[in-house]
């Protein structure tokens, strides 16, 4: 049988409110923050701060997600 594509519309439709909803709490944290970790020290926008985790957290689960067919 045929898949109708209606999973990767969902998927899609739900990638893109994530992604709206994570643009609108980006644009609204944009204060520097320092970041500290062991012995180095940055200090940077908190809007890419989020962005960088979450582009990370996409990334991991792209590659670590199930790629084979589920029953």
């Amino acid at each position: 049988m045929a898949s109708s594509g209606r999973p990767s519309k969902f998927k899609l439709i739900i990638s893109l409110a994530i992604m709206l909803v994570l643009l609108i709490f980006t644009l609204q944290n944009s204060h520097e923050v320092t970041i500290r970790f062991m012995l180095w020290q940055t200090t940077m926008s908190r809007a890419l701060i989020l962005f960088i985790v979450f582009s990370v957290g996409v990334l991991v689960g792209y590659f670590l997600g199930g790629t084979g067919k589920r029953k």
